[in-house]
């Protein structure tokens, strides 16, 4: 079951966070701290959503949009289960259609054959291959 993430899910999904093998990114206090996703969360509910089996997460999506651009972002799915993608990446685009997004886009480690797969059966375009930078600030 894919529903709104609540602060009370934050020990699983950080737990998910921290295997990068599923989504191909390192857990990182900046952006995944509990207050931040409880601030991002309560500006738009639909920011992060969560994959349930019962009472265990098994995958999560993170939907960062600005009117101008849509970036899927921390799309993790315990052992890459494609069912668990699928569902999750299709309501997120259904959430992002309804906003009047045309184009998704997300990252992805060129190194991981496993991830590129996914996206790429997910139905996405590969773009241009490019380095990450960041700053503190």
């Amino acid at each position: 079951m894919i529903r709104r993430y609540r602060d009370s899910d934050y020990n699983q999904l950080r737990d998910l966070y921290f295997h990068s093998e599923w989504y191909g990114n390192n857990f990182d206090s900046a952006r995944d701290s509990q207050e931040k996703l409880a601030s991002v969360s309560a500006r738009d509910p639909d920011s992060v959503l969560v994959y349930m089996q019962g009472e265990e997460m098994v995958g999560s999506i993170s939907i960062v949009e600005n009117g101008r651009a849509a970036l899927i972002f921390r799309f993790v799915v315990k052992n890459n289960s494609t069912s668990v993608a699928e569902e999750l990446y299709e309501k997120a685009i259904h959430i992002l259609r309804k906003r009047g997004h045309t184009q998704a886009i997300t990252f992805c480690p060129i190194s991981s054959k496993e991830l590129n797969e996914r996206y790429e059966d997910l139905g996405m375009t590969l773009g241009g291959r490019y380095y990450t930078y960041w700053s503190e600030i």
